[in-house]
């Protein structure tokens, strides 16, 4: 008799209580962690995106050091040569590892014609999605189908200071712009240009798209030099992540469906803020070929400050 008890008492499970405390502290578990593993990811998307603007810096130091200038940031719609309509992004390719790409683009044709472009195809060169165009915390489009002529989006700009993309260089002091009246002439910098110092100049830094490939919303078009989508540059007229709104050519009628991007429409030239899904900034190249993080509250004098290659400020810490 007393083996049998033994026996039943050997074979007794879990009460429900017993069960339900066991659920209780496993969700506490998950929940304290859950926080650290998303922070975890964030990491290692954010470090991903430092990879892709580093990589962008020294593309564009390897392409001085063969032409002895950096490139220019759009042909410009504007000019003598509207018939090329190409962009920096293109000009980087053999620099990225995309010689292939570069090797299958008709520089004689403008980019929305074929073979760079094919009408309503992801067969054009100018689709193919490379790695190094997306920041992985932006779960932004990765395509422009917005109009007939698709093409990959880019989640990188260049810095055109102060203005809009129509404001003349003479004016910005910024790295890249265009010199003369109504954008006449796309204007390739050289070091020498960077008369405040290369580590005291932005280059490159992160904006936001659209969510979805089939919107008309402009930003992140970096293969069109239409300067009135602009999306080959951003501005410095609003710190990082603002809350003021972008100047672009397609502003959704119902608004912006970017998170936290305001926009508006107008066609006088773009004004498009440097943007990130990164918690607290933005990741932003500077002209030394350095990758910072740059704060949302820094002082908007010392970001326009960053903004130009030689307008003579003294620059605080950032």
């Amino acid at each position: 008799m007393s083996r049998q008890r033994i026996s039943l008492r050997e074979q007794r499970g879990f009460t429900l209580v017993e069960l339900l405390v066991v659920i209780a502290i496993i969700g506490i578990l998950v929940g304290l962690l859950l926080p650290a593993v998303q922070a975890a990811r964030e990491a290692a998307r954010r470090m991903q995106c430092q990879n892709n603007l580093k990589q962008w810096g020294l593309a564009m130091h390897n392409y001085h050091d063969t032409v002895l200038a950096f490139p220019f940031a759009a042909v410009n719609t504007d000019g003598a040569s509207q018939s090329k309509r190409h962009t920096w992004v293109g000009t980087m390719w053999p620099f990225i590892e995309q010689t292939a790409l570069f090797d299958q683009y008709d520089w004689a044709l403008a980019f929305h014609v074929a073979p760079n472009c094919v009408q309503n195809s992801l067969t054009g060169v100018i689709t193919a999605e490379v790695p190094a165009y997306y920041c992985p915390s932006n779960p932004g489009a990765k395509q422009w189908q917005g109009d007939a002529y698709w093409r990959a989006r880019v989640h990188y700009a260049l810095n055109f200071g102060n203005g809009t993309v129509r404001t003349p260089v003479e004016t910005t002091q910024a790295p890249f712009g265009f010199k003369g009246g109504n954008a006449a002439r796309p204007f390739t910098p050289k070091m020498s240009t960077f008369i405040d110092g290369t580590s005291n100049t932005l280059l490159l830094s992160e904006l936001l798209v659209p969510v979805s490939d089939a919107s008309n919303d402009s930003r992140g078009d970096g293969f069109n030099d239409d300067l009135s989508y602009g999306s080959f540059a951003f501005t410095t007229r609003s710190t990082p992540n603002s809350s003021l709104a972008d100047a672009i050519a397609n502003c959704p009628s119902g608004g912006s469906t970017i998170r936290n991007a305001p926009c508006v429409t107008q066609t006088a030239g773009a004004s498009i803020s440097a943007r990130s899904q990164h918690p607290g900034g933005v990741t932003v190249t500077l002209a030394d070929g350095s990758v910072r993080f740059v704060g949302q509250t820094i002082d908007l004098a010392i970001w326009q400050a960053l903004g130009t290659s030689s307008g003579g400020e003294v620059l605080g810490d950032f």
